[in-house]
Formats: C-alpha cells, sequence, structure tokens
C-alpha cells in the first residue's frame, strides 16, 4: 500500500472532512466543478478514499455507513443554515462512496486493499 504514515492521512481526512463540511454549511455555493451532484460525487469518494486509507483496520462497510450518516447529518444542517436538504445530493454522495470503492480496487488492489466489509 502506501508508505505514507497513517496519523498523516487521518489528519489529511479531517483536514478534508472538516473543509467539506464547511463548504455544504455555507450559505450559498462558493465552490464548485459546474454542478452541485458532480461536487458531491467528488467530495465523497475523495472522503472514501481517504478514510479507508486512514482506517486500514476498520470493515469497509462500517466506513461507509459513517460517511453516509455524515452526508444525511449534513442535509438536515443545511436546513438551518437557509439551504435545502436533498435525498438527490445524499444519492450523489452515495454514488462518490461507491467510486471510491472502485477507485481502491483498481490502484490499491484487492489483495493490498483495507479489509472489506
Amino acid at each position: 500500500m502506501l508508505n505514507i504514515p497513517v496519523w498523516v492521512l487521518r489528519i489529511v481526512f479531517s483536514l478534508t472532512c472538516g473543509s467539506v463540511l464547511f463548504l455544504a454549511l455555507m450559505p450559498r455555493q462558493a465552490v464548485g466543478a459546474g454542478s452541485d451532484i458532480v461536487n458531491h460525487v467528488f467530495a465523497f469518494s475523495v472522503l472514501g478514499v481517504l478514510a479507508r486509507l486512514s482506517w486500514p483496520n476498520v470493515r469497509t462497510l462500517h466506513i461507509y455507513l459513517v460517511l453516509l450518516l455524515l452526508a444525511a447529518a449534513i442535509e438536515v444542517m443545511q436546513h438551518f443554515v437557509g439551504r435545502d436538504a436533498s435525498v438527490r445530493d445524499m444519492i450523489a454522495d452515495g454514488a462518490g462512496l461507491l467510486l471510491s470503492m472502485l477507485l481502491m480496487t483498481a490502484f490499491v488492489g484487492q489483495k493490498n486493499a483495507p479489509k472489506r466489509g
């Protein structure tokens, strides 16, 4: 796998997670790739890869369930900052997590991939 210490990966994951949360809770979309759905897929695919690399001994299913809970929490919190919650956004977040699974399998390999759920 990678020769990056797990603690470094966990810091990168935490900073990325905080950035996604900050951007998601801004009153208006500040940064984007042109499409809200693309932003969701990209953000959660990055979070999924970083989480799996950061916690290699945690079951993949557990990692993705926690990230889906984060996605749901973001949608609920958006109500309090004047933004709308969307099931479509949750589906895009899930698609991003599926993409991260494919990326991990393709680039890290099944043999060296973190433990599956």
